[in-house]
C-alpha cells in the first residue's frame, strides 16, 4: 500500500517521537527519499540510483522492512536517522494522517529542518504533461503552501524528466559529501584524575611499589631489585 495513503496517528504524536537506534550495516552517508509514491515512482527509482552512485545509502520506502509502528510514524523515526533528505514535490499533497493538518511529506520536510538535516528539494516543472489521476485538485491549495514554505526556507529545482532529476540529484549530493564534516566538540574526561608524583616526592611516594626480591616485568626484559 502508498504509504502516503495509511490513517493513523495524529501530527503532534509523529513530531513526538522518539528517535530509534541506528540498525542498518550499511556503510555511508543516508539519504532519505521523501515524495508521494505512485505518482513519481519513476522518479523516485531515478534519485535512488544516483543516491547510490555516489557511494551513499538511498533510504526508500520500497526497501523498508515490516515494522509494528505505523507508516508515518515509522518514516519520521527514518528521517531522524538520515543525513540528508531528497524531496521530490509534483502535483500531489499527499494523504493526511488521521487528526493531523499536515501531509507525510511535509512532516518529514519538518521534521528534517527541526533536526537541522539538509533538505535538497526538486520540483517538477508545470510545463511537464502530467497523469490526470496524479494531480490532486481537492488539495492545491495546501500543496501550494507547502511548496511556498520549501521555497522560503531552501533552494529548489526544477525537473522535467527521471534522466534530468537524476542528474540534479547526483549534482547537489556531490556538493554535500564534499563539503569539510564539522569537527565534534572534544570528549570531557569525567574520571578521577590521579596527580602524578612529583620528583621530590617520588622517593617517600613513589607510584608504583614493588615488594622487596620481586621482579618487574618490562617489556621482554626482567630486573630484580633487592636489599
Amino acid at each position: 500500500r502508498d504509504l502516503h495513503s495509511f490513517p493513523t496517528r495524529r501530527s503532534s504524536d509523529l513530531n513526538a517521537a522518539a528517535p530509534v537506534t541506528q540498525f542498518s550495516i550499511v556503510t555511508g552517508r543516508r539519504i532519505f527519499i521523501s515524495s508521494t509514491y505512485t505518482d513519481l515512482l519513476d522518479y523516485r527509482q531515478a534519485a535512488s540510483e544516483a543516491i547510490r552512485g555516489l557511494d551513499l545509502q538511498a533510504d526508500d520506502m520500497v526497501l523498508w522492512a515490516a515494522d509494528d509502528q505505523s507508516a508515518p510514524l515509522y518514516s519520521v523515526d527514518r528521517v531522524k536517522q538520515a543525513d540528508a533528505m531528497v524531496l521530490l514535490v509534483a502535483h500531489r499533497y499527499g494523504s493526511i494522517p488521521d487528526d493531523g493538518q499536515q501531509s507525510v511529506s511535509e512532516l518529514e520536510y519538518g521534521v528534517a529542518r527541526e533536526a537541522g538535516i539538509p533538505v535538497f528539494a526538486f520540483f517538477v516543472d508545470g510545463e511537464v504533461p502530467w497523469p490526470p489521476q496524479h494531480v490532486e485538485v481537492e488539495r492545491r491549495e495546501l500543496l501550494d503552501k507547502f511548496k511556498a514554505r520549501i521555497e522560503r526556507e531552501v533552494t529548489r529545482k526544477y525537473f522535467r524528466s527521471p534522466q534530468e532529476l537524476a542528474f540534479q540529484v547526483t549534482q547537489s549530493l556531490a556538493r554535500f559529501i564534499s563539503r569539510p564534516v564539522a569537527p565534534r566538540p572534544p570528549t570531557r574526561f569525567l574520571g578521577k584524575v590521579r596527580p602524578v608524583s612529583t620528583p621530590s616526592r617520588l622517593r617517600s611516594e613513589p607510584d608504583v611499589l614493588v615488594p622487596i626480591g620481586t621482579s618487574v616485568q618490562i617489556g621482554r626484559a626482567s630486573c630484580r631489585e633487592r636489599v
